[in-house]
């Protein structure tokens, strides 16, 4: 969870200038109220906001000094006032309960009614299901989809979201439920690895027995195609809410019963114990505190990231704000009371929170009834599952296991070329197929690490060409029609710099002064540019550390002793600030200009024979000039007109 608590559309934003507006300007941070849809979104902290409007009400300030004493003269880190009204206002964002149940209608509860029958019929099964996947007795499913559920309704922020068990790497998830599919005796090694445990079916394959892979096989196809024909009529609500994993348990344990199937070699659950479960604490110790780690941390970092995406897209389909703090808050204390029944870890489910959209519930009230319809099972219908196969609740793993597989990911990340994130998809797939779910879940966050790293320490640089018969300069790399300015490189910063990104700066002007442009190899054969000046267009770099400023003053430094003038156009006045107390202003042949046209006037007025100064180019950035010290400059003398924002 973020330090900060605050909403993710705070009001405090002094320390972001453009947090509103657009057109920021050097030395100015002033804050505009909010618009029309962030005021819609921040509800009632906008009411209160220190933006303030004539029109607006506001509660008695008298009467919360009377009531809270002296906390009325106290204020919070926004600058709020700790009153009545703001207290209630944290209360509600802090127990989203408190904000949304006053206003509650009847009409409301008819609608979450209905959407927590349809929710139950998919969520009780599935919490079977899923229990005889973690190897638990069915009722600590149930109190898995009976706890969480009061708790988010609590705490929760988004309307739809419901509970949901994270099952790792669907193929993985596939794997392990093929030994009660065929019905195989043998018992393999439960720490083996995905791979291993498939060719471990492969050669029990003599033990396989009909009636399992009948019932598995079948109630998996059955699945299929109803997903099938649900998919092709998307349009057909009945089709929608018809609960078929239910009518798969229904039809299996009727078969069962009458049939007598389970006294002729057909592994059922058996008979199953219900009643109230009184809670009690679990068993921490050493051992099991070491042997749960990996997979907590493994489980919560996946079952959030899949938990945030479900709420947002729900937030965003239907226009309300969900924060991401909220969120971990309600599943983190969920998952602590749930642990105290036995429960196993907790999350959101897209499938159910589909379902409940598709219903239209209108507030977490949906999830309190499903718990109540989860408990009532617990306590009433539990032994009714004793005649349920095992090979069926196998089917519905197997088809929420294939519900994960999302080939069209992979098809669109080929389209778009988008070849390091396929060949990390792919990596990570073999990892977690051939070691474990855990190992894969790190190598993967290893990689995206990685790359984020290499992406970050790059210094994001255009090289600029000029459109013919205009000022306009753009991307040479997007615009091939843009042509370089004879004897001048015009380069774009695209970013701040700082000592993460700021490393291979050097290197990206070395590879423009040797061969043109950016997207060359350094073993390529060097075509050198005839420049006289270069121009850093920098108003993008909204600020520069020490770092980034000491590696510019090297490169301004290097560029003064080969004769070639710098040229930073449209600057911040914060970052002429921090070049100017570097030394950087006062090198000779360092200018600051509003624009870039700006920039070539000047340059086609310096002296030197032919118009320009003589250049030197073939000694980029020597090694002596990369140690160079950055001395102590406290002022430098520029034109005032300098400072400042530029127009484009």
């Amino acid at each position: 969870m973020s330090g900060d608590d605050s909403p993710h559309l705070g009001l405090n934003n002094s320390d972001a200038p453009d947090a509103y507006s657009s057109d920021y300007h050097a030395g100015s941070a002033e804050p505009r109220p909010p618009t029309d849809e962030r005021a819609h979104l921040l509800g009632d902290d906008y009411q209160a906001s220190s933006f303030g409007s004539p029109d607006m009400s506001a509660p008695n300030p008298d009467a919360e000094t009377n009531s809270l004493g002296f906390l009325s003269s106290l204020t919070d880190k926004y600058g709020e006032p700790l009153d009545g009204a703001n207290l209630r206002r944290r209360a509600r964002y802090y127990i989203p309960i408190l904000g949304w149940l006053p206003n509650y209608t009847l009409s409301n509860f008819i609608i979450d009614f209905l959407g927590a029958v349809t929710v139950s019929c998919l969520l009780i099964p599935q919490a079977v299901s899923y229990a005889g996947l973690a190897n638990l007795s069915p009722v600590f499913g149930l109190y898995t989809a009976f706890i969480p559920l009061i708790i988010y309704t609590i705490l929760g922020t988004c309307r739809a979201t419901n509970r949901g068990f994270i099952t790792g790497v669907a193929i993985v998830v596939f794997v392990e439920q093929l030994a009660k599919a065929f019905g195989l005796t043998s018992a393999w090694d439960p720490k083996a690895a995905t791979l291993e445990k498939l060719i471990f079916v492969f050669k029990h394959l003599d033990e396989t027995q009909w009636m399992p892979v009948l019932f598995s096989f079948l109630g998996l196809g059955a699945l299929l195609v109803f997903r099938y024909i649900r998919g092709r009529f998307p349009n057909v609500k009945a089709l929608k809410l018809f609960p078929s994993i239910l009518v798969l348990m229904l039809i299996s344990e009727l078969l069962v019963w009458s049939l007598d199937l389970h006294n002729q070699g057909l592994p059922v659950l058996g008979e199953l114990e219900g009643g109230f479960r009184v809670p009690a604490l679990p068993k921490l110790n050493s051992s099991n505190v070491s042997y749960a780690t990996m997979s907590a941390v493994v489980i919560t970092i996946v079952g959030f990231v899949e938990s945030i995406i479900s709420a947002k897209d729900m937030a965003t389909k239907n226009s309300y704000p969900v924060y991401d703090n909220r969120e971990l808050v309600a599943y983190g204390v969920g998952n602590i009371i749930n642990s105290f029944f036995g429960g196993y870890p907790a999350f959101a489910s897209m499938t159910r929170t589909t379902v409940a959209d598709d219903v239209g519930v209108k507030s977490p009230m949906h999830g309190l009834i499903a718990s109540i319809f989860v408990l009532f099972t617990i306590l009433f219908l539990l032994p009714m599952f004793q005649w349920l196969p095992l090979s069926t609740l196998a089917a519905i793993v197997m088809y929420a296991a294939y519900s994960l597989l999302e080939w069209h990911d992979y098809f669109f990340m080929w389209r778009i070329r988008a070849y390091s994130d396929l060949a990390m998809a792919a990596a990570t797939f073999l990892v977690t197929v051939l070691v474990s779910v855990e190992i894969g879940v790190f190598f993967s966050i290893l990689l995206s690490i990685g790359l984020v790293m290499k992406e970050a320490t790059k210094p994001v640089v255009r090289v600029l060409g000029q459109i013919d018969g205009t000022d306009k300069f753009k991307d040479q790399t997007r615009h091939p029609e843009a042509t370089q300015v004879e004897g001048v490189i015009v380069l774009r910063v695209m970013e701040s710099l700082y000592f993460a990104n700021t490393g291979l700066l050097k290197d990206r002007l070395y590879r423009v002064e040797m061969f043109g442009k950016l997207e060359s190899h350094p073993s390529q054969d060097k075509r050198p540019v005839h420049f006289t000046a270069i121009i850093f267009d920098i108003e993008r770099m909204h600020e520069i550390d020490a770092t980034a400023v000491q590696i510019m003053y090297e490169v301004t430094t290097a560029y003064d002793k080969r004769n070639i003038h710098t040229y930073f156009v449209r600057y911040h006045e914060a970052v002429f600030d921090r070049m100017s107390k570097a030394g950087i202003v006062a090198i000779p042949s360092v200018h600051f200009e509003p624009s870039i046209r700006a920039a070539l006037d000047s340059i086609s007025s310096l002296s030197g024979g032919d118009g320009h100064p003589k250049v030197v180019v073939d000694a980029a950035f020597p090694a002596a000039d990369r140690s160079s010290p950055v001395p102590s400059v406290s002022s430098a003398s520029v034109s005032p007109e300098l400072v400042g924002d530029a127009p484009v």
